[in-house]
């Protein structure tokens, strides 16, 4: 093929690469056997489970009009908090109304005490104590940073935090930590989710021109050959090469690469996930989509309600609910199912959401990568290894690809920007 475009993995980046690039030369190769990646789903039965919660909130333009081609519904998001099987608005740290009194006081003179904290050495941790105080910090930031993150705060750095935690005033904690009737400080304000299909139905606009190989691993890449070989027995060529793989496998695959770049792979670091998808009969004693769970005795740390996101992910009569639970390579998740399963079972009884017994399903899957951890560090190896591929014509891309903290609309248009740069390179007109 002349010029021609090989893309690896059929998640939301790599189709958008093949959507922008608009040529029927570029194939995508997809080890799984269905698209999507991380924003695919599966059924029990009947009943649909995203990979994770997953809802748009998207304010670009572009992205918007694809995904509003697709039926739809949009609501306003009303997250919740579970901590000591009290129950909190989100985000808790200005909505500490369910605390005890005395808990309350503690929270908000730690919260003025705030700029007295050294913040000298600027890491995640101390972030958190420059922003919230004591109380805030220690009761909820660094419990669920260790159940999320599977890290210590003050490992982490602070460059993904960006509109991603909110920073209340000494007014909106006050006001909190006296009455429910806060308003609504997510940083999302609108979500829109599909009818029918599940989250990975918006994606559907962009498959008419993807040439998808399933059940095709990349095992290996000849940088000096420009060739790709797959777990089916194809072997390619390519002049360009997309890869939204994790870069920790990209650099496992590639043939001849210095100890450098292995060494700096090595390091970054990101979490996985045990997914729990129960399927109960009747109505959960829970009125919204999602809700976190800071105690860590509690396996989980999210969970949500597919039903409630779309009524057609769900049979009448029925309601479901999948739990995620989260390790890194350090912190392995090495529980047994039994364990796990009841776990989940004794929390969703004292938390008076189902009865045990009321579970018809359940479904354990795990997924290898889910977040990027940021360690002090993460930034400098990310970038030294995509600057090498980069000089030899090939494009990052993605979450894992470009091992950042991206939401969807952002690893679609990651696919697209990829797609811009090889096109001006040579010429979108050469190559058709």
């Amino acid at each position: 093929m002349d010029k021609s475009i090989v893309i690896l993995g059929a998640g939301i980046t790599g189709i958008a690469a093949s959507y922008y690039d608009e040529s029927d030369q570029t194939i995508i190769y997809e080890k799984d056997n269905s698209y999507g990646g991380i924003c695919g789903n599966f059924q029990l039965d009947d009943f649909i489970f995203d990979k994770g919660i997953h809802l748009s909130f998207t304010r670009d333009s572009e992205v918007r009009n694809i995904f509003d081609k697709i039926p739809h519904r949009s609501f306003e998001p009303h997250p919740k908090n579970i901590s000591n099987y009290r129950w909190f608005k989100h985000p808790i740290q200005n909505n500490l109304f369910s605390l005890p009194i005395e808990e309350k006081v503690k929270a908000i003179v730690s919260f003025c005490d705030k700029n007295k904290l050294n913040t000298e050495n600027m890491n995640y941790k101390n972030w958190l104590y420059s922003k919230y105080g004591e109380y805030i910090t220690e009761n909820f930031f660094l419990r669920y940073t260790r159940k999320y993150w599977c890290e210590n705060a003050e490992n982490m750095d602070i460059s993904w935090i960006k509109n991603r935690v909110y920073t209340p005033s000494l007014e909106e904690v006050i006001y909190g930590a006296l009455t429910e009737d806060t308003p609504n400080t997510y940083y999302a304000k609108e979500m829109k989710y599909p009818i029918s299909g599940g989250y990975k139905e918006f994606l559907k606009p962009m498959l008419n021109n993807c040439n998808i190989v399933f059940n095709a691993e990349a095992i290996s890449l000849d940088l000096k050959n420009k060739t790709v070989e797959f777990s089916n027995g194809d072997k390619v060529d390519y002049e360009f090469l997309v890869s939204t793989i994790p870069l920790t496998e990209l650099t496992s695959i590639t043939k001849d690469i210095s100890e450098e770049l292995k060494s700096r792979a090595q390091n970054l670091r990101s979490t996985s996930a045990i997914l729990v998808s129960l399927v109960i009969e009747g109505e959960l004693n829970f009125d919204d989509i999602w809700f976190y769970i800071y105690d860590e005795d509690i396996l989980p740390a999210r969970a949500y309600l597919p039903g409630k996101k779309s009524i057609n992910n769900i049979k009448p009569g029925y309601s479901t609910i999948q739990f995620e639970i989260y390790g890194c390579k350090a912190k392995p998740l090495k529980y047994s199912n039994e364990k796990i399963i009841n776990n989940i079972y004794d929390f969703i009884e004292k938390a008076k959401i189902a009865s045990k017994n009321s579970v018809i399903l359940s479904d354990i899957r795990s997924l290898d990568h889910t977040n990027v951890i940021f360690y002090k560090d993460t930034i400098r190896n990310r970038d030294y290894i995509i600057d090498f591929y980069g000089k030899n014509q090939i494009y990052c891309v993605g979450r894992f690809g470009q091992w950042d903290y991206l939401w969807s609309d952002q690893s679609l248009l990651s696919g697209k920007n990829a797609i811009n740069k090889i096109k001006c390179k040579v010429g979108s007109e050469n190559r058709r």
